[in-house]
C-alpha cells in the first residue's frame, strides 16, 4: 500500500541513516508463525565469567586511601590517542609525586614543551575522612598553573592500566598543549593515560550475548593482522539531562557503571572483519556489542548513535500506529498502552518492527495484541493467534 508521500520523503533520510544500526540483530524463530524475530538486548547486566590460567593477576592499590592513590600515580604514563589527537604526552611521576611532562607532535616529531613540577592531592567534594578527589599540578618556571583534575581508574587492557583525568575547572591547564592550537575548546574532555604493568584479566568473552562495552584499542598478531578489540563490558543507560541541572563533576565521569574494571580481547567474526576494519573506533567510547556462540563480534555500533536512531525510529513508528490505525487509536483512548522494544520480524521479505498493545501495570506490562510496522511502506499488520498469520490492517490515509 502506498500513501503519505510527503511523510515518506521525510522519513527516507532517517531510514538510510539508521538501517545499518537497526537491521543487524541476531535472529531466532518466532514460535507463533515461524518468522524470524530479532530480540532486543536485555536490560540486565552481568560481568564476564572468570577462568583460571597462568596470567598475571590484577592487584591495584587501594584507591579509597591517599596512600593507594599516591602508589597508583607513580610510574611512566602516556597519552597517545593518535586517531583523535596529533599531540602525545609522556608523564613521569616519582614516589614523592614529582612530575615531568613531555609533549610532542606524533607525526612531525616537533616538540611542544618539557615541564617539571609537583603533584598535590586535595579534597573538593570528599570529606576529610575520605581519600582525596582532586589532583593539582604545580609547575616550575611556567607562567600559568598546571591545572586541577578529577581522576578515575578506568580499566586494565593490553597489560596496561588506564587512567582518565577530567578538568575540575575552567582555569588554564598545561594540557592545553594537547590541542592543535592554544584554544581551550580543542582540548580533549577526558585525558586518557596508559601505564604498562603487564597485568592481564582472567575473564572470558561473553558468548551469544548483547551488551555495552568501552573500547580501549585493537589487539594485533604482529604489526598488521588484527586479532580483535580490547573491550570492558559495562552497564550503560542513555542519560537524561534535566533542564537547569548542573552536576558537580564532569558528565563523562558518570556515563556508565563498571563493576569489574578489566578488559579482554574479543575477536571479530570472519564475515564482519572486512566491514569493521574500515571503520574508525575511539578509545574510551561506549559501543553496543553483539557476539556469536564463540564469543566473536558480529555487531559493533557506537552506543549514542544507536540510541539516537532508536529514539527517532520510535517517534516515526508511534506516529504511524497512533495516527493511522483506527483500532489502535480506539484502544489507546480507553487506557491501553503500547510497548516498543526494538524487536523486528521478517514479513514478505521485509523487516518490520514489532509493537505490543496491552495494559501497563506497575509490576509488569501485560501483552495483548501484537502488531508489526513496515517502516518503508508504512503498512501495519496484526497477528492472528488462531491462524498463526499476519494480516494487514486498514490504514487511515492522511490522518
Amino acid at each position: 500500500m502506498r500513501w503519505g508521500r510527503k511523510m515518506k520523503r521525510k522519513r527516507l533520510f532517517l531510514a538510510l541513516l539508521c538501517i545499518m544500526v537497526l537491521s543487524g540483530c541476531k535472529k531466532f524463530k518466532d514460535k507463533s508463525g515461524g518468522s524470524e524475530v530479532n530480540p532486543e538486548p536485555p536490560t540486565d547486566f552481568r560481568i564476564s565469567e572468570k577462568i583460571n590460567n597462568d596470567r598475571m593477576p590484577i592487584s591495584l592499590p587501594d584507591l579509597n586511601t591517599e596512600e593507594g592513590i599516591r602508589e597508583y600515580l607513580v610510574g611512566n604514563w602516556y597519552f597517545d590517542v593518535k586517531n583523535v589527537n596529533d599531540i602525545v604526552c609522556e608523564m613521569n611521576v616519582d614516589e614523592d609525586l614529582n612530575v615531568e611532562l613531555f609533549f610532542h607532535n606524533y607525526y612531525t616529531g616537533g616538540e611542544k614543551g618539557e615541564y617539571q613540577g609537583k603533584i598535590k592531592l586535595s579534597r573538593k567534594f570528599a570529606n576529610p575522612d575520605q581519600a582525596p578527589d582532586l589532583i593539582s599540578i604545580e609547575l616550575i618556571d611556567y607562567d600559568f598553573g598546571g591545572g586541577n583534575f578529577y581522576f578515575l581508574h578506568r580499566s586494565i587492557a593490553e597489560g596496561k592500566r588506564i587512567m582518565s583525568w577530567f578538568f575540575a575547572d575552567a582555569e588554564h591547564s598545561i594540557f592545553h598543549k594537547l590541542a592543535y592550537t592554544n584554544r581551550f575548546e580543542y582540548e580533549p574532555r577526558e585525558i586518557i593515560f596508559e601505564k604498562i604493568e603487564e597485568e592481564k584479566s582472567l575473564l572470558l568473552p561473553r558468548k551469544s550475548d548483547k551488551f555495552y562495552a568501552v573500547y580501549w584499542g585493537k589487539e594485533f598478531w604482529g604489526k598488521e593482522t588484527e586479532k580483535g578489540f580490547w573491550l570492558d563490558d559495562i552497564q550503560w543507560i542513555e542519560p537524561i539531562v534535566e533542564d537547569g541541572f548542573k552536576a558537580p563533576h564532569p558528565r563523562r565521569m558518570a556515563i556508565y557503571e563498571n563493576q569489574v574494571l578489566e578488559s579482554i580481547v574479543y575477536r571479530v567474526a570472519e564475515d564482519k572483519k572486512n566491514q569493521l576494519s574500515k571503520e574508525q573506533f575511539y578509545p574510551g567510547k561506549i559501543y553496543f556489542v553483539k557476539t556469536d556462540e564463540d564469543g566473536n563480534i558480529i555487531e559493533f555500533t557506537e552506543a549514542e548513535h544507536r540510541a539516537y536512531c532508536d529514539y527517532e525510529m520510535k517517534i516515526w513508528i508511534f506516529d504511524i500506529i497512533e495516527n493511522h490505525v483506527k483500532e489502535i487509536k480506539e484502544s489507546i483512548n480507553i487506557g491501553k498502552s503500547i510497548l516498543f522494544n526494538r524487536e523486528t520480524i521478517i514479513l514478505d521479505d521485509e523487516e518490520c518492527y514489532l509493537v505490543e498493545l496491552g495494559t501497563n501495570h506497575e509490576e509488569e506490562f501485560v501483552q495483548g495484541v501484537r502488531y508489526a510496522v513496515n517502516f518503508f511502506t508504512y503498512q501495519v499488520y496484526r497477528y492472528d493467534i488462531l491462524s498463526g498469520t499476519w494480516e494487514p490492517v486498514e490504514m487511515e490515509v492522511g490522518k
